[in-house]
Parts: structure tokens; C-alpha cells; sequence
């Protein structure tokens, strides 16, 4: 089974699909309505997964012409030039009007996060006229610190803002080529002319996680729209009719399996070493000296899995599996802590233990390695193409978690949602038992 495929199936609404966006080379969605509709009052809702964090001021969503006043309003994801790194920063007019920052801080790369936006200046207080939901809960209005302003009274009863104004770009992702978004985004929703509650769009699944929930029945308005994704020839589609966007710098492998109904193991920007810098939805590593990395999921403790892996440049990259009760700079190449090979080396080394003959040959840039856990049998196998190693016994009754440990390399994973490994290679359609 691919590393994070096995919930496929187990919820009521599947959401199949996202839209990867990459920080390193900005790509986005944007639409510029024709007529004006509702500007005081709106819905958006959308699911967006982290990719690399801690880094640029981020753009989420961005309505507006220009770059403050006259009714703009941005969504970001912080830096520490504004707050501190990774909370939600909502701009309503730049620096002149009102610009709550969230007090918690959302950097959890593993995991889905529901945003909902609820806007409505026609309400008398203040503080319900711009409302932000996370997973269903709102984020209540003293939760927040002010950039510049002191409180909401920029957001006056009955105004009119860009959202919703013709002529006036909206974007998500980034705007023009600022402040690019990577990491993933699902199920966006814009409802026009209707102030909706989180419960609209999602509900609280048998275990208490908030889960997605069919949105195809809303009434979405004039400039309201549905992006599900799921025509990779044309990501910027309208499913609920034909206001569609315009895609920029994103091709048919940006759609993404990993989705909030069925989420993927992808790199961890959390336990990374500081050379090692993460794009493409935390699926590409580019080390600029020796570094170590590891994965957002652990491997099951039983069952079947695999991952792939390419180097793309470099020549030294070690990519496996490492103990994840030991400390990242406690897991080192060849150590009794990790199992792995390297692209410019024959053997397989697990746990200490070289395996020169269940290494054939080096495997080289740009050639696609899989590595295939049996931690049923605890096994592990490495294969390229047709050519395949023998199966290696390692300790399986332990926790493992995807490793890497570069010196000037590049590499690109795919723990299922990509086999294109970022349009490196035509994509397969391999597919594991859930036909995923």
C-alpha cells in the first residue's frame, strides 16, 4: 500500500483531489469578475494542507488591485518580518485599515486544516463582521494581535469591499509572482451573498476529527464557484458552473491525490536540519550541505508499503528509513539507527549492517528506486525498474519513519500522490489495493 493510502474509502465524502503549489516557482489560480455582485456579504471556505514552513510572508488568498487601500483583502501565512512564523495574518486594507493576526500559530505539516471566512459588514458588531473558522472552530475575536491598527473598526458596518467587484483580481496562491503559497489547497468554496457557518461545509466525524462534507448543493451566487480539482487539463474550473479561473505556472501534475479524505506521508519541515530546504508540497529536498530529513508519518506496524524516490542532482544522497525515537542528529549514514542506500554506493546498509550483494548496481540520477517495507515479515526490499535486491530482515517491532540524509543533493519523493515526482517523469497510474 502507498505511505498514506490505506483511509481511502472510510469517509462518507471523498474528496479526491488537490492542487499543489510550489514556493520556489510561484504558481497560482486567479479570476477577475465581469459584474459586480454582493460586496458586503460572503462565504469562503477551502482545506489547505502546509507545505514548507517558516519561510516568505505566504499568500493564501488575495482580493484586491493593488497593494493596500481602497477595499483589498489578503489572507497570509506569517513570517517573522510581520509576526511570528506560520499564523494566519487576515489584511482588510493594508496598513490603514483593520489586520488581526492569529495568536496560535499553524505549522503542522502533516494534516489537513479547514479555513472558513465568514465576511459581513451588515452585522452592528464589529467583531461579526469578519469571522475566521479553523476545522469549525472560530478563532473568537480577542484571540488575535493587531499589525498597526489596534482593533476591527476598519471593517465599518454596510462598507463594500473588492471581493465580489468587477474588474477586481481575485487570487489564490500568490499575486502576480508575491508572496507564493506552497503546500496544497482542496474543496475551495465561495459563496455569494450568504454569511455561512463552518457547518456548511464540514460536520465532526465518530472519532471528534472535523471532516469535509458535499458542498455541491449550496447555492454559490453570481461570483460564487466551486474548485474540486478534478480536471487536471483545466485546475481553474468551476464544478458549479462557469466561473472558472485562470491557472499560472501549473501543469496537470500539480493535482495532487492527497487530499483531506485522504491524506499522504510527505517530508517534515519539522525535523529537518537547517541546510535542508523543502518545496513542491514538501516533496522535493535540496540540501545545500550535509543534512538529514525525515517524514511527517510513521511507517504502520503491519501491512505492506512503499515509497519511490529520485535523485535529481547531486551524487551522495542516502534515502531509507530511520528509528524515529532517535534524535535526528543521532541518525547517521551506515549507523545502527537507520537503513538505507546511496546513489553512488553498492551496498545497503541496515542497521549497521552492510548488504553489498543485495545491491546490484549503482542506481544513478534520475532513476526511480522504490522501497518496499514488510513489516509483517520485516523485510525490506529496494528495487529500480525491473532489477530488484533481495529482501533484507530488519527490526520491525520498532517505529520507523522515512529518511534522508543529503550533502548537495536533490531529491524528490513520491509517497503515492505523485509519480511524476514533480514533473520529473511521466506519471505511471501504478495503484495499490484501494486503487489509489
Amino acid at each position: 500500500q502507498l505511505m498514506g493510502a490505506s483511509g481511502a474509502g472510510t469517509s462518507d465524502y471523498e474528496i479526491e483531489q488537490s492542487l499543489r503549489l510550489n514556493i520556489d516557482t510561484p504558481k497560482w489560480i486567479k479570476r477577475t469578475p465581469s459584474s459586480d455582485s454582493n460586496r458586503k456579504t460572503w462565504t469562503l471556505s477551502m482545506w489547505h494542507k502546509r507545505g514548507a514552513v517558516g519561510r516568505n510572508l505566504t499568500e493564501i488568498l488575495f482580493k484586491g488591485g493593488g497593494s493596500g487601500g481602497s477595499g483589498i483583502i489578503a489572507m497570509h501565512l506569517t513570517n517573522s518580518s510581520y509576526a511570528a512564523e506560520d499564523k494566519i495574518w487576515l489584511s482588510f486594507d493594508g496598513a490603514t485599515g483593520a489586520n488581526p493576526v492569529t495568536n496560535r500559530v499553524f505549522r503542522d505539516p502533516s494534516g489537513w486544516m479547514h479555513i472558513v471566512l465568514r465576511f459581513d459588514t451588515t452585522q452592528s458588531t464589529v467583531t461579526d463582521r469578519a469571522r475566521l473558522y479553523i476545522n469549525g472552530e472560530l478563532i473568537i475575536s480577542t484571540d488575535y494581535t493587531f499589525l498597526w491598527s489596534t482593533s476591527w473598526a476598519g471593517i465599518t458596518q454596510n462598507s463594500d469591499w473588492n471581493v465580489n467587484k468587477s474588474g477586481i483580481e481575485h487570487s489564490f496562491g500568490a499575486h502576480q509572482t508575491n508572496q507564493p503559497l506552497d503546500g496544497y489547497l482542496a474543496d475551495i468554496a465561495f459563496v455569494d451573498g450568504q454569511s455561512l457557518g463552518p457547518d456548511s461545509f464540514g460536520e465532526t466525524g465518530d472519532y471528534g476529527e472535523w471532516k469535509p462534507i458535499d458542498v455541491s448543493g449550496l447555492t454559490f451566487g453570481t461570483n460564487g464557484y466551486h474548485l474540486d480539482f478534478a480536471d487536471s487539463s483545466a485546475l481553474g474550473n468551476d464544478a458549479n458552473g462557469s466561473n472558472n479561473f485562470t491557472t499560472v505556472g501549473i501543469a496537470a501534475t500539480d493535482q495532487m491525490l492527497d487530499s483531506p479524505t485522504n491524506n499522504f506521508c510527505t517530508l517534515n519541515p519539522l525535523d529537518k536540519t537547517s541546510v535542508m530546504a523543502l518545496s513542491e508540497g514538501n516533496l522535493k529536498s535540496v540540501s545545500s550541505g550535509n543534512g538529514k530529513l525525515c517524514g511527517t508519518m510513521l511507517i504502520p506496524s503491519s501491512g505492506k508499503w512503499l515509497f519511490e524516490y529520485l535523485v535529481t542532482a547531486g551524487g551522495g544522497a542516502d534515502v531509507g528509513l530511520a528509528k524515529a525515537d532517535i534524535l535526528l542528529t543521532s541518525r547517521t549514514q551506515e549507523g545502527a539507527n537507520v537503513i538505507d542506500t546511496r546513489d553512488n554506493n553498492t551496498s545497503v546498509f541496515v542497521e549497521g549492517t552492510a548488504h553489498a550483494s543485495e545491491w546490484a548496481s549503482t542506481y544513478g540520477i534520475n532513476v526511480v528506486v522504490q522501497m518496499q517495507v514488510d513489516m509483517d515479515a520485516g523485510t525490506i526490499l529496494y528495487k529500480t525498474g525491473t532489477d530488484s535486491t533481495s529482501a533484507i530482515s530488519f527490526t520491525s517491532a520498532e517505529d520507523w519513519v522515512v529518511w534522508t540524509e543529503n550533502n548537495s543533493d536533490t531529491v524528490v519523493f513520491n509517497f503515492g500522490q505523485d509519480s511524476s515526482f514533480a514533473g520529473n517523469k511521466t506519471p505511471q497510474g501504478n495503484q495499490d489495493a484501494n486503487d489509489i
